[in-house]
């Protein structure tokens, strides 16, 4: 113990969530503790981590910066930003700042996910992708105000291997997995959780066979034939055997 340190973590200008996790035997011990109170339960006490390989990390990376999503945290911090007092203190270029940009309301999704593989390790790809918030999701998010939707339904994950760059008019994943699922044609429930401005969900990809996991969706229903989709995002490929589980951990921040 004397030999641990502990970091916690915010996730500044998203979620404002803190997380922390124990290194063990100091700065550079081999083993790593994480908790995340609303995500899921990663790594397991003991278990090796690793990050994701470095190729993947620079292919993903370069693919958030093409699409606008690297630049999501900056837009909502600088929102965020427009809203404080020190910017309403500026004499009449304050107030119109402060009621012009900082009266945008932002809706923001995170995914996050890691590999836990045969041998207990676990290898963590960090953030899978920023939004995005489907033209279906939005209708569906305003329609639970009459109660003509329930929100809590929003909690089934999607897989596939399309690859082609999400978009608002989706309405479904491009190539969803069907018998790779655990339970063939079934998507994997997802836990639910909340803390002041931010709702997450988080679920586990137990595939049947080797499968490349390029895309992800959260849905209404647990069968892959159908459901209103909320949020649809694309990343660089994550392999998977029959052995690996993929657990990612999806937070819809309302800024």
């Amino acid at each position: 113990m004397a030999n641990d340190t502990l970091d916690a973590r915010g996730s500044v200008g998203v979620t404002g969530q803190l997380t922390g996790f124990i290194v063990r035997g100091g700065p550079g011990g081999g083993t790593v503790e994480r908790f995340d109170p609303t995500g899921p339960k990663y790594p397991a006490p003991g278990a090796a981590v690793r990050k994701a390989p470095r190729w993947w990390r620079l292919k993903n990376g370069l693919r958030k910066i093409l699409y606008g999503e690297a630049f999501v945290p900056l837009v909502v911090g600088a929102v965020k930003l427009c809203r404080s007092r020190a910017v309403r203190s500026v004499p009449v270029l304050g107030n119109l700042i402060a009621g012009s940009f900082g009266a945008l309301g932002l809706a923001v999704g995170e995914l996050r996910g890691f590999v836990t593989h045969a041998d207990g390790s676990v290898t963590d790809y960090g953030v899978l992708g920023y939004h995005l918030v489907v033209t279906a999701g939005k209708n569906f998010i305003a329609s639970t105000f009459d109660n003509t939707a329930e929100p809590e339904t929003l909690k089934f994950h999607g897989f596939g291997t399309g690859a082609t760059a999400a978009a608002v008019t989706d309405t479904a994943l491009q190539t969803e997995l069907t018998t790779q699922y655990a339970v063939a044609n079934t998507r994997p429930t997802g836990s639910q959780s909340h803390a002041t401005n931010v709702y997450t969900t988080a679920a586990t990809l137990s595939p049947s066979t080797t499968v490349a996991i390029t895309e992800w969706g959260l849905l209404t229903q647990a069968s892959n034939a159908g459901g209103t989709l909320l949020d649809h995002q694309i990343f660089a490929s994550v392999g998977l055997s029959s052995v690996d589980s993929f657990t990612v951990s999806y937070a819809f921040s309302i800024n």
